[in-house]
Formats: C-alpha cells, sequence, structure tokens
C-alpha cells in the first residue's frame, strides 16, 4: 500500500499552518515598510543592520529545528543534521562582516566552516548506508520542496542583486545604492523565512510520523 504524505497530518492543520505562512510573510513587509519609515534605509539594510541579524536569527532558529528533528531519531535523521549544517553555515555567512571585525577576512569559512564540514562528514559518513534512501525519503517530502526553492533563490536573485553587473547601468548615485542594499537584504530576509518554513514543515510532519520508514 502506498503512503501518502498527508496521511498522519490532518489537512485542516496543514492548511491552517500555511495561511498563518502568508500572513506572517504579509506582516514581515508592513514591518519592514515601518522600520524604514522610523530608522532608514542604513540601519535597516546595510551590512550588521536589523535585516541581516533578523536573517541570522532565522537561520538559527532554521538550524535548530532542523536539528531537533535530527535528534528525534526518526528516519532520515543524517538527512536533518546536514541540512541543520548547511543551514548554520549560512547564518554565520550572513555574520562574515561582524567576524572580520573581530577576527581576519573570511573568518566565518574557517571558524564556523571548518567545524561544520567536519560535522557534515561524520554525519554522511556514520549514516552512509541509509543515506541515499533517505535522501529520496525526504526528496518526496513536502517540506523538501520548499527547502530547495529557497535555496534556489538565495543563489540566483539573492546573488543578482548583489552583482554589480546589474547596476551598473544606473546613476550610482547614494540613494541608488541605499535602495540596492534595501532590495538585496529584504530579497535574503524572504529567502530565510522560507528555508524556517520548511524546517517547521519538516519537524510537523517528522513528529506525525509522516515521512515513511527507511527500508532495510
Amino acid at each position: 500500500m502506498s503512503h501518502h504524505p498527508c496521511a498522519n497530518e490532518s489537512l485542516g492543520g496543514v492548511l491552517v499552518r500555511f495561511a498563518i505562512y502568508g500572513i506572517l510573510s504579509l506582516a514581515l513587509g508592513q514591518v519592514i515598510v515601518w522600520k524604514l519609515n522610523s530608522v532608514g534605509v542604513i540601519a535597516l539594510a546595510s551590512e550588521n543592520g536589523m535585516l541581516e541579524w533578523m536573517q541570522v536569527g532565522l537561520t538559527l532558529c532554521t538550524a535548530g529545528v532542523f536539528a531537533r528533528v535530527y535528534f528525534m531519531g526518526k528516519s532520515g535523521a543524517t538527512v536533518f543534521g546536514v541540512l541543520a549544517c548547511v543551514v548554520a553555515y549560512a547564518g554565520a555567512k550572513e555574520c562574515d562582516s561582524f567576524l572580520e571585525s573581530f577576527l581576519f577576512d573570511d573568518a566565518y569559512k574557517y571558524v564556523a566552516g571548518g567545524p561544520l564540514a567536519l560535522l557534515v562528514f561524520f554525519l554522511v559518513c556514520r549514516g552512509r548506508d541509509e543515506f541515499v534512501s533517505d535522501l529520496s525519503h525526504a526528496i518526496a517530502a513536502r517540506w523538501f520542496g520548499i527547502f530547495v526553492t529557497a535555496g534556489i533563490l538565495l543563489i540566483s536573485l539573492c546573488q543578482l542583486f548583489d552583482s554589480a553587473g546589474l547596476w551598473e547601468t544606473f546613476d550610482q548615485s547614494t540613494a541608488l545604492r541605499e535602495a540596492k542594499l534595501l532590495v538585496e537584504e529584504t530579497s535574503e530576509l524572504y529567502v530565510y523565512y522560507f528555508l524556517a518554513v520548511a524546517a517547521l514543515e519538516c519537524w510537523f510532519q517528522s513528529k506525525g510520523n509522516a515521512l515513511p520508514a527507511a527500508t532495510a
């Protein structure tokens, strides 16, 4: 018998959660506009600004949720541990200028990236017998699609906004530079929001045993 991905979840509960995600997304936009009017673009969108620290907070929460699912010991635990490390590294990258002010250039790559890479290697080696099967189950889950979508946005849209070539055809005025910062940091914030949504969906599905058990 096939295992429906929502078999152990209430349809109403799923719909309510997604409605809440949408409402929070709209509220996030309103908060950004409100803070923009009260503190200005520089305080909001510059390096180490409010938006960037909100991104760091979301990545830490997201990594924490994935780590929580990993320690729950559900099917596919290795995948959740690896994703926790990946998101934690993204959070460290958002702290790059903060870490560089105390340490050295690209400090996040060594202070966070090195240990996290070793941890990923350890997790994959320990769970290597089930990793491919677990990954297949994860790919079939709803949360994984959300997670991958957020990742694609991060490496495409956000990098596009951060590209100097995109803005070279415009007048390089101070106002334009501030607009660039605002667009870049806001888009990144929305990406990390959807990563957090994916982690929450992962937790809800694992808690309800919605993920099919890996076969031997």
